[in-house]
């Protein structure tokens, strides 16, 4: 896990300036008024807009939200698995910068697209009009590598998840009993793991 972890983090900490960079190179409009436009949205201006009843409520509901996934069973995971109670403050303080960094990354990109002027349709692929504006095949295999990164440490995550909860909650514990209870243990996991 740990070669899997090291390249999910290279690709996500040089894909994302990357894909600012080419959403800055390739604005429709110049950047200052870019900026203007972005300081004119109601969003960001409107008093009443901000402070309406629908507005708080969603941004209630979005925050409550961002907070219960760490209660997640992938983060619940991570933390069951903890040694130690530092080991489990690491892995917390971990995982909140980790996803504080996505997604502020993810803000600051979509900052970068409105600066830029760029339009998408409603239901547009964001991910498309990405890989669409760089014209170089090594940038496109790039952005397309970010993705498929994105997936793996998803389906890592999971399967992960899948095999210690077999392991640990549905078989019986007497089957790990004696000297290599931990060694049958982690056999049964890989094997889980692997199908």
């Amino acid at each position: 896990m740990a070669i899997t972890d090291v390249f999910q983090f290279l690709c996500f900490g040089c894909a994302f300036p990357l894909i600012g960079y080419l959403l800055l190179r390739h604005a429709k409009i110049p950047l200052t008024d870019g900026w203007i436009y972005f300081k004119q949205l109601p969003q960001f201006t409107d008093a009443d807009y901000i402070f309406s009843f629908n507005t708080l409520k969603s941004n209630a509901l979005l925050a409550a939200s961002a907070s219960l996934t760490v209660l997640s069973p992938l983060a619940i995971q991570r933390f069951y698995m903890a040694k130690s109670v530092q080991q489990g403050q690491k892995i917390v303080f971990a995982s909140v910068v980790a996803r504080a960094y996505i997604l502020g990354s993810l803000f600051f990109l979509a900052v970068l697209l409105h600066f830029g002027g760029h339009v998408l349709e409603p239901e547009g692929n964001v991910i498309g009009y990405i890989i669409d504006l760089a014209q170089s095949p090594a940038v496109r295999g790039m952005i397309g590598v970010m993705v498929l990164a994105l997936l793996m440490s998803t389906v890592d995550s999971a399967l992960h998840l899948i095999s210690i909860v077999i392991v640990n909650d549905l078989l019986p514990p007497s089957l790990f009993n004696g000297q290599k209870g931990e060694v049958k243990k982690l056999n049964i996991s890989r094997i889980i793991s692997r199908s």
